[in-house]
């Protein structure tokens, strides 16, 4: 296909099939000296994000005037601007050097502002979401707890396990597998039972 293209000088298809293929120098070489399509090399240029590619475009561009205003014009901030200044050759006539110098630089004013009012509201909102944080972490939780009478007295009677093999269960850590129970207001939602004024553990709201 390519020999084809080749010999019937079908340049965009060439520049598909190259880009396929991994040939990226070889096709951005066609649209710069086949095709004189700047344009067509700037998205190209972008759409492979390769600074190796953007480097070859500017030492190809550098001797085409008309390169080198379309650059100023459409290449956005994909590249330093003052990259593209400094490698202009002195003496070399540009027409619409100015005009292009200023839409770039207005470019960068833009995205500068867009960059700068993003900054300002993410700043906010994280200021806004800090501030309801600590206002959280403030705030006291209320717990539901059954009041004990004073002449309450826990008693828990249990067998002791004899078998090394089968330890006894922690008491403070029941465990819990098969208990699917949906927690209740004022309830553990581990072991299910009600907290109480004397709770020894730590409740976490």
């Amino acid at each position: 296909a390519v020999q084809e293209c080749e010999t019937f000088s079908y340049y965009d298809e060439l520049v598909f099939l190259y880009s396929k293929t991994g040939q990226m120098k070889r096709a951005l070489y066609l649209i710069i000296d086949r095709l004189k399509n700047v344009h067509k090399a700037i998205e190209f240029a972008k759409e492979q994000d390769d600074p190796d590619l953007w480097e070859d475009l500017l030492k190809y561009s550098m001797d085409k005037p008309s390169f080198i205003r379309g650059l100023l014009e459409q290449v956005g901030t994909a590249i330093n601007p003052i990259t593209v200044v400094q490698r202009i050759p002195e003496g070399l006539e540009i027409e619409g050097l100015r005009e292009g110098l200023t839409h770039m630089m207005k470019e960068h004013e833009i995205q500068y502002s867009i960059s700068s009012g993003v900054a300002r509201v993410l700043r906010s909102e994280v200021a806004t979401v800090q501030n309801e944080l600590r206002a959280g972490q403030r705030k006291g939780i209320k717990f539901e707890v059954v009041v004990q009478e004073q002449e309450h007295v826990d008693i828990q009677v249990k067998d002791v396990s004899t078998d090394p093999d089968n330890p006894e269960p922690n008491p403070s850590h029941p465990s819990t597998a098969h208990d699917h129970r949906v927690p209740k207001p004022g309830h553990c939602a581990r072991c299910h039972e009600p907290f109480t004024e004397f709770e020894m553990e730590t409740l976490v709201g």
